[in-house]
């Protein structure tokens, strides 16, 4: 508790998220989990995408829904999200566009296995609609 209380871009999975808040749901929990002093809070659910908070949404979670790959291998894609979220926010990007480009990059890691660099995001981005497409069951990232 007294780790998370610094971190500002508050990235967790759903399951860690769920259990330290008590709470049933990924969008309760980021509410749980946010405090004045952070940037953002963000619950990542695998292929249900991710939800995040922040104040300038005025608290209130927004669902992003996940890109639907076939998965290959899907370990070490929330470590992919994380960095490709945190290459983003170095940049300047916004909340929105952080999010998309590290959701893209995990769901280009499940579906090759390999840890995508920046240009394969990109042209992963540049070939889809500017829209998530929502999750399939059939799929996962």
């Amino acid at each position: 508790p007294d780790v998370l209380a610094l971190v500002d871009h508050l990235i967790l999975s759903e399951e860690f998220a769920l259990a330290i808040t008590g709470q049933s749901n990924a969008d309760d929990a980021a509410l749980a989990l946010w405090h004045q002093g952070r940037s953002a809070v963000i619950v990542t659910c695998g292929a249900n995408g991710c939800w995040s908070l922040t104040a300038d949404d005025a608290l209130q979670p927004i669902h992003h829904p996940a890109f639907a790959v076939l998965a290959a291998n899907t370990t070490g894609c929330g470590d992919v999200f994380h960095g490709a979220y945190a290459a983003r926010l170095a940049r300047g990007d916004p909340l929105g566009e952080r999010i998309r480009f590290a959701s893209a990059a995990a769901a280009l890691k499940a579906g090759q296995g390999e840890i995508p660099d920046a240009d394969a995001v990109a042209a992963f981005l540049a070939a889809i609609p500017a829209r998530m497409p929502p999750p399939s069951s059939t799929y996962i990232i």
